[in-house]
């Protein structure tokens, strides 16, 4: 078997060879990371300070599990309840490389190549208290590269808030395994500062009956992708895909999702929801792939684009590529501005018009953060999620007068 320190110094050579992807990359057209990233990192590995204080999602959710990395590296790590065990991802060659993509997507190579932490994360039962893994750096010089397993055994189920923020840049891979009957709930928050650069990249593979819901929240940060590829290895197998982007000043998001149906019988769905003000620019890529064995797919893609400033601009691609014929595959998408009728509606009930502008706003993209209904802990995550977009808005607006 290839060692993981061979495995990585191939992947040096491939990042050194092939840098950063730029727009003549299809998949990368309208996030060139080429202009944008330099070609090496300086990683600082800085020590956890005593002066870091972490906007934690669970802070108010009794017993939830905690993981904390400060500039890439894990902190002390609490007691794990029964069925969590993390082990190091270097005692684990054979799931770092597993196919040809693993040495020729750029994020794969890139994060291999700078790596400076790797856990596994095995769950072989259900857990009921959700599980944070919270991203911070404190430095914008810092560059921070991790790498996550997650295998969930037959039958196994767990909530999984991932939360984001800080400086500097954050390459983040996560892959997935879930085995039969498994349940895998993932909320993503992506609330950086403007100076953040993170790539982000979800990579997920699903059994029979098994079924991941993914909820992703992005509020800030200056440059960001955030791509999800789900693989469906057996029939009953379903993923959902849920987005809220809100981006303002010059800030550049860009939401990624591939599903690659290879089984007969699954599903999915894909809704994404964005809203753009100031110069800010917001990218939704969506392919679904259903191969020639796969019948009776059912799969939907929609993406809606609410603009508040006309120097915003939003690049929207939808696709379906599908090769059997007995499926219900749909793809949808609509950019508009604020409903002003709504609008005049609520300010004719003699509410401003800042307020009446974040009620309309907030109802946009409250049928995302319905999806954490089903979360452990959901109601208090949409309590929370609510005063973040709620604070977003009224900064926006305040921006705006200024």
């Amino acid at each position: 078997m290839t060692s993981f320190n061979h495995m990585q110094q191939e992947a040096k050579e491939v990042f050194a060879a092939n840098g950063w992807p730029n727009k003549r990359n299809e998949d990368w057209h309208y996030t060139d990371l080429s202009a944008r990233l330099p070609s090496s990192f300086q990683n600082q590995s800085l020590e956890l300070s005593e002066d870091v204080r972490l906007d934690n999602l669970t802070c108010d959710v009794e017993d939830a599990l905690q993981l904390d990395f400060i500039n890439g590296l894990l902190t002390e790590v609490e007691e794990l309840p029964d069925g969590v065990e993390i082990s190091a991802l270097i005692d684990h060659p054979e799931l770092v490389q597993q196919s040809d993509e693993d040495v020729t997507d750029p994020l794969l190579y890139a994060n291999l190549a700078h790596l400076e932490t790797g856990i596994v994360i095995d769950v072989s039962q259900v857990i009921e208290e959700p599980m944070e893994i919270h991203f911070h750096n404190t430095s914008a010089d810092e560059a921070s590269f991790v790498r996550i397993i997650f295998r969930l055994a037959e039958g196994a189920s767990l909530t999984l808030l991932e939360s984001h923020s800080g400086w500097g840049h954050t390459q983040l891979v996560s892959d997935v395994y879930q085995h039969e009957d498994s349940m895998l709930r993932h909320l993503r928050l992506h609330q950086a500062e403007d100076t953040q650069v993170s790539l982000l990249l979800n990579r997920v593979s699903l059994d029979a009956r098994a079924h991941y819901h993914n909820v992703a929240i992005s509020l800030s940060g200056g440059l960001g992708r955030l791509e999800t590829r789900v693989t469906f290895n057996a029939p009953g197998s379903h993923a959902g895909l849920a987005t809220a982007l809100l981006s303002g000043g010059k800030q550049h998001i860009d939401i990624t999702t591939r599903l690659n149906h290879l089984s007969a019988d699954t599903t999915s769905d894909t809704i994404a929801r964005t809203i753009l003000d100031d110069e800010a620019c917001g990218i939704f890529q969506g392919k679904v792939i259903v191969h020639e064995d796969a019948q009776r797919v059912e799969a939907t893609q929609k993406s809606d684009a609410l603009m508040l400033s006309a120097d915003a601009m939003m690049n929207v691609k939808p696709e379906l590529e599908i090769y059997a014929d007995d499926v219900a595959c749909a793809h949808g998408s609509a950019i508009g501005e604020i409903d002003h009728e709504a609008l005049f509606f609520l300010r004719s009930r003699g509410i401003d018009e800042e307020a009446a502008r974040i009620m309309l706003v907030e109802g946009f993209v409250s049928e995302i953060l319905g999806r954490l209904d089903d979360f452990a802990a959901g109601a208090v995550l949409q309590e929370n999620l609510l005063k973040r977009v709620a604070t977003f808005l009224k900064k926006s607006a305040y921006d705006a007068g200024n």
